[in-house]
C-alpha cells in the first residue's frame, strides 16, 4: 500500500495520459505462448531450441505489430529477404 501510494501519479496516469495504456496486456501476450508451449511439451530439450523459438516468435510479433502478415514476413525471410523493422533515430 505505501509503494502505492508514494507512486500513485505513476499508477493513475492511464486516466490522464491516453496514449498509456490501461494494462500491461499487450507486453505480456508474448510470453503466453513460450508458457503453454512448456505446459503442452512439458519442457524445452535445450535452451538452444528456447533461444530460436523466442527469436522467430519476437520476430513474428514485431513484424505483426508493424502490419506485415506472419506469413508474408516468414516467406520473405525463407528467400533470403527479411523484413527489417525502421531504424529510430
Amino acid at each position: 500500500a505505501r509503494r502505492l501510494q508514494t507512486r500513485a501519479a505513476q499508477v493513475w496516469r492511464f486516466t490522464v495520459d491516453f496514449a498509456v495504456p490501461f494494462t500491461n496486456n499487450p507486453a505480456e501476450q508474448p510470453q503466453r505462448m513460450v508458457k503453454l508451449q512448456m505446459k503442452i511439451g512439458g519442457c524445452w530439450r535445450s535452451v538452444r531450441t528456447a533461444a530460436r523459438y523466442c527469436l522467430i516468435r519476437s520476430y513474428l510479433g514485431t513484424a505483426r505489430n508493424h502490419g506485415i502478415h506472419p506469413l508474408d514476413a516468414l516467406r520473405d525471410a525463407l528467400a533470403g529477404n527479411p523484413w527489417m523493422p525502421p531504424q529510430n533515430a
